[in-house]
């Protein structure tokens, strides 16, 4: 899968998780479920060139477990950072939503590249 193509998933599977669980679990955030989805999206954005050349780099020296491991974990915090910014969530709320967002993103990546 080349990068233009995976950005495109993530930010589809980001917006989507964190619109849903905004609206599920009702917290009062900028803009609900839109603003929710629009603030993945940006930080998707923003965030997914960076990643991907980051693993491709780190791959040949760590493994790409390793590598893609230390990188989601960075993306998780820059991205929660996104949503405190964004919908005005707490630090907690905004980690959970990242880890929930970033968590599915990836296990749709895995699951495309094992085919």
């Amino acid at each position: 899968m080349d990068a233009a193509t995976a950005r495109l998933i993530s930010v589809l599977v980001e917006a989507a998780v964190a619109a849903a669980l905004v609206a599920w679990r009702r917290w009062p955030a900028r803009g609900r479920a839109v603003g929710a989805a629009g603030a993945a999206a940006l930080g998707t954005l923003a965030s997914h060139p960076l990643a991907w050349d980051s693993i491709v780099a780190l791959t040949p020296r760590v493994g790409y477990g390793a590598a893609v491991s230390a990188v989601e974990a960075l993306v998780v915090l820059g991205e929660a950072g996104v949503y405190v910014w964004v919908l005005a969530l707490p630090l907690r709320r905004a980690l959970m939503l990242s880890l929930a967002a970033n968590g599915a993103s990836l296990a749709v990546g895995l699951f495309l590249y094992a085919l």
